[in-house]
Order: C-alpha cells, then structure tokens, then sequence
C-alpha cells in the first residue's frame, strides 16, 4: 500500500505501517497496490471497509452493552453473507478476545497437534472440538490464542532475564 496509508508504528526494527482506516482502504485503486495477490483481495477488503463504515458503530456498541461475540458475528455475517464464516470468527475472536469462538480448522487443529503429538485427536471437526472443549474446559480462549500462537511458530522471543530485567527484582 502506498506510504502514509496506514498508522506508523516504531519497534526495535524500524518503522512499520498499520493497517490503513478504513476511509483509506475504501478509496484504494489497483494502481495503488504493488503485491498482486494484495491486489486480488482488494475488492472483498473495500467490501468489509465500506460497511465498517456503514454499521461499525453499531458493532462496536454491542460488546460494550455486553453482547456475547457470537451476537456479532451474527450482525456482521446479515451485512456480508458473502464474506468468509471462518474468516469473520478468527475477526472476532481477535477482536473480542474470546477465542472460545476461534473457529475449529486446519490452523487450530496443526497447532493443537503440533503441540500435544503424544495425544490422539479426532479427525471429524465436532469431535475434535468435543475433546478440546473437555481439555480446556473454562480456559478455551486462553489455551486456543496460546496454542494458535506458539503453535504456529508465530511469536517474538522474550528477552532473556537478567539482573535489569527480572521480575522478583
């Protein structure tokens, strides 16, 4: 995307661009894009943009009237029946930091596999699901974003603790 379209951010690595507003991304062109397959998803992302635009006050809202996750993945899937299930829920769960609603697929089950290899997991996706509920138990949305994160092999190293850095000190 064309410099200046996103919030900057500085890190130990240099300068780096957030994700454009949403006005932004909806007034994007083609011209504007360089990475064909960023290009190839612009229309479904203009698509998502201009109802953010549209509706996101009202889905903002519902979370902080104590509406549960899944009341917004509702609302937002009536405004894009054409956007991706799965997609919307991983939006969400990130968004509500519930990941008790991540949805169960190949992401989730390679990382829960990658990281527990000694156990036998279902196949079927209700199964797995079944047992993974019954393994985390109330602690689903923190064991699937730490299974998701350390799983997938996504996920910045800590600073080794020393002196300056402890926490007892």
């Amino acid at each position: 995307m064309p410099t200046g379209d996103g919030r900057r951010a500085q890190t130990e690595v240099g300068q780096v661009s957030l994700f454009p507003h949403p006005e932004v991304l909806a007034g994007l062109g083609d011209e504007d894009l360089i990475d064909p397959q960023l290009r190839a998803k612009l229309p479904t992302l203009q698509l998502a943009a201009t109802a953010y635009l549209g509706h996101g006050h009202g889905w903002n809202q519902l979370l902080s009237a104590g509406a549960h996750p899944t009341d917004l993945i509702e609302a937002i899937t009536s405004i894009l029946p054409q956007l991706d299930l799965t997609t919307i829920r991983r939006a969400v769960a990130d968004y509500s930091n519930d990941f008790a609603i991540y949805p169960v697929d190949s992401l989730l089950r390679t990382s829960v596999c990658r990281l527990s290899a000694r156990h036998s997991w279902p196949v079927d996706d209700s199964e797995f699901l079944t047992e993974w509920q019954a393994v985390t138990g109330e602690q689903q949305s923190e064991w699937t974003v730490l299974t998701l994160t350390v799983g997938s092999g996504r996920y910045l190293m800590a600073a080794p603790l020393d002196e300056t850095n402890h926490p007892d000190r």
